[in-house]
């Protein structure tokens, strides 16, 4: 149903447009940066973990493809060598519009399982979902995955 292939050069600079940007989003509808701030942070955050762009060692960013050959979505993942069982760390995982609610994340998910087996040994996929992200939480949840912290905040008037 779906190929996880490395991503290109064109393809990687608008990805990480939009990514910065939906992440800022998402760190300020979460109350973790203002709205002001978000930009420069998430821009930040984007320019520490890919410091060479698609040639950062140990960060993986992939395009997803259907049978058509079609880009359906991307999938960034990195490795983790401090922890003490091989794994990996989904750092995004992205639809796009038009291809969403057809099965392409949970087949993307299952190819990166076999992937990491193969490719890093990993015994072990992490991941981060912001708590009002209602329809990523159930995809990881069908795919059993399990919650290993949960970080609450209560704002005060």
């Amino acid at each position: 149903m779906i190929r996880l292939e490395p991503m290109k050069a064109a393809e990687f600079d608008s990805l990480i447009e939009q990514s910065i940007a939906e992440y800022a989003e998402e760190q300020a509808r979460s109350g973790n940066w203002t709205r002001e701030e978000a930009p420069d942070k998430a821009a930040q955050s984007f320019k520490g973990l890919l410091p060479n762009g698609l040639d950062t060692d140990g960060q993986h960013v992939l395009r997803i493809a259907n049978s058509d050959g079609q880009t359906v979505g991307t999938l960034w993942y990195m490795e983790r060598q401090e922890s003490a069982v091989p794994s990996v760390f989904v750092c995004e995982l992205r639809i796009l519009t038009p291809f969403r609610r057809r099965g392409y994340a949970t087949a993307a998910m299952r190819a990166l399982e076999e992937h990491v087996r193969k490719e890093h040994a990993a015994k072990r996929i992490i991941l981060h979902v912001f708590a009002h992200n209602d329809a990523a939480r159930a995809l990881y949840n069908s795919l059993d995955y399990q919650e290993t912290n949960v970080t609450m905040a209560k704002t005060l008037d």
